[in-house]
């Protein structure tokens, strides 16, 4: 079976781009297809194992050893040896080395899932937060045109007042005028 780099990055559970880093550090060991893009047989897909297993033993690409690319014949199949690893154990295959993994991405979802209630928890405190803050702004707003209005009502009164005091004044004027002009 052949898979693309999207596949063998699923199949492995790392991004798309890893497994195309690590190809081409390892240029001669994976094949492309008439594309230029990588395909990856079994064969390889043990290979991007070995590497990604490597890589978790804290090894860097340059001291990755991989097993020799030699045809071997199906019975006496060699098995990869790990850095550090005795050459007589034996090399657990993708899948049984994807298994642990699962019980992590369902630890992963239920932590993902718990932050999102915080989340969604810490959303409502803030609305309602906010809503207090409105209510107390808009009590201010109210009294505030309270105040302004019973000061404009203030102001009224007081032009009403100082209207009738200058009409007073007035006539009292006009009259003293008109007396002097018509005096007897």
């Amino acid at each position: 079976m052949m898979y693309s780099t999207k596949e063998a990055a699923h199949v492995l559970q790392v991004s798309p781009t890893t497994i195309k880093r690590w190809a081409s550090h390892f240029q001669n060991r994976f094949s492309k297809d008439e594309l230029g893009h990588y395909v990856f047989e079994e064969g390889d897909m043990e290979n991007l194992a070995i590497i990604k297993k490597q890589l978790e033993m804290k090894l860097s690409l340059s001291q990755i050893v991989l097993p020799d690319a030699d045809p071997v014949p199906q019975q006496s199949k060699a098995e990869p040896v790990y850095a550090g690893q005795a050459s007589g154990s034996r090399v657990a295959p993708v899948t049984q080395m994807t298994a642990p993994y699962g019980e992590i991405e369902k630890r992963l979802r239920y932590v993902e899932s718990k932050l999102s209630e915080k989340a969604d928890d810490i959303v409502c405190l803030q609305l309602l937060e906010h809503r207090r803050e409105l209510e107390e702004l808009s009590r201010t707003v109210k009294q505030l045109t309270q105040h302004m209005e019973e000061v404009a009502c203030s102001l009224s009164d007081l032009n009403k007042q100082s209207e009738a005091l200058a009409y007073q004044h007035k006539p009292a004027k006009r009259r003293r005028l008109l007396a002097s002009l018509f005096q007897f």
